[in-house]
């Protein structure tokens, strides 16, 4: 058999394939900043208050709260962020779950 090369110096993508076989242009995407999806929980561990901090192209997500029996805790749905959760926690260790459409963070918290 036969076999071509084809170089796409763009992103340095080698393709090769045997003669006869459909070669279609390929690009690599970079993940980019908007792709990003970032959850921070500070302080941790806290004496009051949790502040839960998005990085990513929309502040908007949902936030879910259990704890390590698998109580849900609290759930609430923000637009904006810092957004703070836990106040009225009794002392303990809570999973929080961070959703923005198909991803999803979970942060682990420690209450004092």
């Amino acid at each position: 058999s036969e076999y071509f090369t084809t170089k796409y110096p763009l992103n340095d993508l080698i393709i090769t394939q045997p003669i006869g076989t459909l070669s279609l242009p390929y690009q690599l995407v970079e993940p980019t900043e908007a792709d990003e999806f970032q959850v921070i929980a500070y302080p941790n561990p806290s004496l009051n208050a949790f502040t839960i901090d998005i990085k990513s192209a929309s502040n908007e997500a949902d936030i879910i709260v259990y704890d390590m029996v698998g109580h849900l805790i609290e759930k609430k749905h923000t637009i904006s962020t810092p957004v703070q959760v836990g106040k009225n926690y009794a002392d303990g260790i809570y999973n929080i779950i961070v959703s923005q459409g198909k991803k999803t963070k979970t942060v682990r918290v420690i209450k004092k």
